[in-house]
């Protein structure tokens, strides 16, 4: 304070540091870290505030001081920006932030995740699973880097092997909502009942739109239509716009030959999505083989999959789609020459069972017969 009566900017300079520091220092948690030095970015201007008027004072009258010292700051602030370009370097991408972040610190769990999240949604899943067993090696009671070495081994296939992971979440901390929705997820990749998992999500959190679909899904490998129906529409009610649900909601639909009701909601998901391959197979689909002639219509749905075909060329079951849309307007040659496509590229990706289903497919439509089975849409999600 004495100095400050004379010398006020040394007041202002710590106040401004001081009040700044004060919502960031810890005491409130921010993310996942209490602490960063980002967090000083801002606090201390009032210490370059301080510093400089101090050189102004310090110097003043004196010529060649001044000189240098304004020289000095010139130099400071050249250097300070080399080295600020120099950084940026390491923020391309997150990949190159978390490498340099790694190659910097040592027993940084967080960076091992972050970077296991950047390979994985690049699609380098071995690698991302790698980082991902690196950071639990560093902090096995990371419920963060266990969630997503579940869903890395999801993507992988291994089923077995994510259910343990994500059982291994809970068993940790039974209300944690992303591990319970994993796991009812997982369980229902592998066949099994999910509907119990799926209601203890709800449970912690009633309004969570994904745990009414995810829940919708288990009740129609259930065989509960009617329930699964009731929760799709739940879950559209807390967020309309959700076009996986309002897809899941046509899908049901059509399980209930409700076709009618499926076309609608097939429609208003391409509204919110128009490039949802789900919702656009299951039109073209239902446009084409639905029992209801007055539902039909073959020229619209050869549009839509033909867009669909082209789109996704190493995929048979669109492919069936468009032979499908092909013999109901009429076209039988052209449907016969893409469900022979649709077998041929089945039996290179060793798909035996949906080269038998276009097999069958074949046999009617040589004979001059649409397809009818508009309650199995190949493609529901």
């Amino acid at each position: 304070l004495c100095f400050g009566r004379k010398r006020p900017y040394l007041i202002t300079g710590w106040g401004w540091y001081l009040i700044m520091l004060l919502p960031v220092i810890g005491l409130v948690q921010v993310g996942a870290q209490a602490l960063a030095d980002r967090y000083t970015y801002l606090s201390q201007i009032g210490l370059v505030l301080a510093i400089t008027w101090m050189a102004a004072d310090a110097t003043a009258g004196i010529r060649q001081l001044q000189r240098f010292v304004a020289f000095t700051a010139v130099a400071v602030t050249v250097t300070l920006a080399w080295c600020a370009y120099h950084q940026t370097r390491y923020w391309r991408n997150s990949e190159s932030l978390w490498l340099q972040t790694l190659a910097v610190t040592e027993n940084n769990d967080l960076a091992h995740n972050n970077l296991g999240e950047a390979w994985s949604r690049s699609g380098r899943v071995d690698d991302a699973i790698h980082e991902y067993q690196a950071a639990l090696k560093i902090t096995p009671e990371s419920l963060l880097a266990r969630n997503n070495l579940g869903l890395a081994l999801l993507k992988q296939g291994k089923v077995v092997e994510a259910i343990q992971e994500f059982r291994g979440v809970l068993s940790r901390d039974p209300q944690n909502i992303k591990g319970r929705l994993n796991l009812a997820g997982a369980l229902l990749r592998s066949g099994r009942e999910a509907v119990a998992e799926c209601e203890k999500a709800l449970a912690i959190e009633p309004d969570l739109a994904q745990g009414h679909l995810d829940l919708g899904h288990a009740l129609m490998r259930a065989g509960r239509l009617e329930d699964a129906i009731a929760q799709f529409k739940i879950a559209l009610q807390l967020q309309p716009r959700y076009a996986h649900a309002r897809n899941s909601l046509a899908t049901a639909f059509a399980a209930k030959q409700q076709w009618g009701e499926a076309i609608r909601c097939w429609r208003e998901t391409l509204d919110i999505n128009p490039n949802n391959v789900a919702a656009q197979s299951g039109l073209a689909w239902t446009l084409a083989t639905a029992p209801d002639p007055t539902l039909r219509n073959g020229a619209e749905a050869v549009a839509i999959s033909q867009h669909l075909s082209q789109t996704d060329a190493s995929n048979p079951m669109l492919l069936r789609v468009l032979a499908a849309a092909y013999a109901e307007a009429g076209r039988f040659p052209e449907a016969i020459g893409t469900i022979e496509r649709g077998i041929a590229l089945a039996t290179s990706q060793d798909h035996a069972d949906i080269a038998a289903l276009l097999q069958g497919d074949l046999k009617l439509l040589q004979s001059a017969q649409p397809l009818r089975d508009a309650g199995k849409s190949p493609i529901t999600r």
